[in-house]
């Protein structure tokens, strides 16, 4: 979401640049904007149905109910949607593969970081789980993401 965010800034200023010099980043930024958008949706989905209620049932035992981790994990779709409407960006069909691209890209960072720190960020992530009850989990994250 950084790089989202830098290069928009930076296609800000193209807008002083000719149109073909332009056409790239500004396509580029556009792409970064919608995966973004699918992601911090994701993020909150799951969040908010998902690890909240799970840790409410067990507390103490995980800090995702802190205030800081609640705002960590849910205010990025308040800027994704708040850049929607002021920026007046439109969500194009035919980019809908790269916040899966994106999602799968994160599932094999979270497997090598498992690999080489034997450490796993959410239990839906876990490839020591059953194979059916990953392939069930990351499926299901998958089609929350291309829902959105």
């Amino acid at each position: 979401q950084t790089t989202y965010y830098l290069l928009a800034a930076a296609a800000s200023a193209l807008r002083l640049a000719p149109l073909e010099a332009r056409w790239f980043p500004l396509s580029l930024v556009h792409v970064l904007f919608e995966t973004t958008w699918a992601a911090s949706h994701l993020v909150t989905t799951v969040t908010s149905f998902v690890l909240i209620p799970l840790s409410a049932r067990h507390p103490g035992t995980n800090t995702l109910l802190f205030p800081e981790q609640l705002i960590l994990h849910n205010v990025n779709v308040l800027a994704a949607n708040l850049d929607a409407v002021l920026g007046n960006m439109r969500l194009c069909p035919r980019h809908a593969g790269a916040p899966v691209l994106w999602g799968c890209y994160y599932v094999f960072f979270v497997f090598a970081l498992a690999r080489h720190t034997n450490w796993v960020p959410y239990f839906f992530l876990d490839f020591t789980l059953p194979l059916p009850t990953t392939l069930a989990l990351h499926l299901a994250l998958l089609l929350v993401l291309v829902a959105f």
